[in-house]
């Protein structure tokens, strides 16, 4: 995309923001000066992934750019492009070049999600940092009382969806998933939260710390153990574009959350073990012969069953064994090296 085609950035289809709006939000109620506020260290970060999302940037850039801009923070747009094989990388250039408060990483292939907002943080330098969808499902409108809540003295602010127009098998998936996963681990993740949030300063720093391949960014938030509170939401159609969300990905994600914090399916092992040892017997001489070989059988599969689970965390060890970087940077706008 040559410069001479660059069209106006500041002319989309969203309603601009009024300080009548934000007033009747609550975002000037309670307020407090941010920590810091200069161009070198802004108080709101906005921590972006970027994936083939060439059809609604620009509109997406425009309503955020002016809410921002009515709000009383200084603010950078972090965009992560994450392998983008639309003109998203294009787009993102010609904002960048526009505007000094966007900045833009480009990875050298497409790391998925999670990697991709961890890219973000690393550059994220705001005393707030919000993470949303730029494809407009994360409606733009929540930041105003996302940094109330922040100003109030929460560390976490988690969007929340009101509604859930998904399948009926991926709603119901999803809420024994949640489910599962608080009743096998130590840590509580909301249900009906995703990417979506505010972090303070203190979180990203806690998180930081952690810098394992496996990431499961959303149970790393809850395990701080740090004040959070919620701001509910109306989840959007998605204006243009199709999700980058797959089955298999969804399905590697959910794994990576329960491998990461709970060591559960590598105890069922042992219990299932125990279990055996007194069925078999019991079977085989006092009910049926073929009743215990039936047992066998299961017994078998279910061994390879468990040794997949074992595999799955060994492997996450030799991935950190590796030593491979999380990602890699392939260029920057308007950012210093991390």
């Amino acid at each position: 995309m040559n410069h001479k085609d660059e069209k106006s950035f500041f002319t989309g289809t969203a309603r601009p923001f009024t300080d009548k709006d934000l007033i009747q939000s609550g975002a000037y109620t309670q307020h407090k000066a941010p920590f810091s506020q200069t161009m070198n260290h802004p108080a709101v970060s906005l921590v972006l992934p970027v994936y083939n999302e060439a059809e609604s940037l620009e509109r997406f850039f425009n309503t955020v750019f002016s809410i921002m801009n009515l709000l009383p923070y200084t603010y950078e747009f972090i965009f992560i492009d994450d392998g983008s094989s639309d003109s998203s990388w294009d787009i993102l250039t010609m904002l960048a070049h526009k505007n000094p408060q966007v900045k833009v990483i480009q990875l050298s292939r497409n790391f998925g999600h999670q990697i991709a907002l961890t890219a973000g943080y690393d550059y994220a330098s705001g005393d707030a940092i919000i993470s949303m969808d730029t494809d407009l499902q994360h409606p733009p409108e929540l930041i105003p009382q996302l940094l109330e809540k922040w100003q109030s003295g929460y560390n976490i602010v988690y969007a929340r969806k009101r509604n859930n127009e998904e399948s009926f098998l991926k709603k119901y998936t999803s809420i024994l998933y949640y489910k599962l996963l608080q009743s096998i681990s130590s840590i509580i993740i909301p249900e009906k939260v995703a990417d979506f949030r505010l972090i303070d300063r203190e979180t990203h720093d806690h998180m930081q710390k952690y810098r394992g391949k496996t990431r499961y960014l959303r149970g790393l938030v809850s395990w701080t153990g740090l004040s959070f509170t919620f701001v509910d939401f109306t989840c959007q159609k998605r204006t243009a574009g199709t999700s980058g969300y797959s089955l298999k990905k969804m399905f590697s994600l959910a794994w990576d959350g329960i491998t990461t914090f709970s060591t559960l399916p590598l105890n069922l092992s042992l219990y299932m073990g125990f279990l055996m040892l007194f069925i078999f017997p019991w079977l085989i001489l006092w009910i049926e012969p073929s009743f215990g070989l039936a047992a066998l059988y299961c017994t078998t599969n279910m061994t390879f069953f468990f040794i997949w689970i074992l595999g799955a965390y060994i492997s996450r060890i030799h991935q950190g064994e590796l030593g491979l970087s999380l990602y890699i940077v392939q260029s920057t706008i308007n950012l210093h090296s991390y």
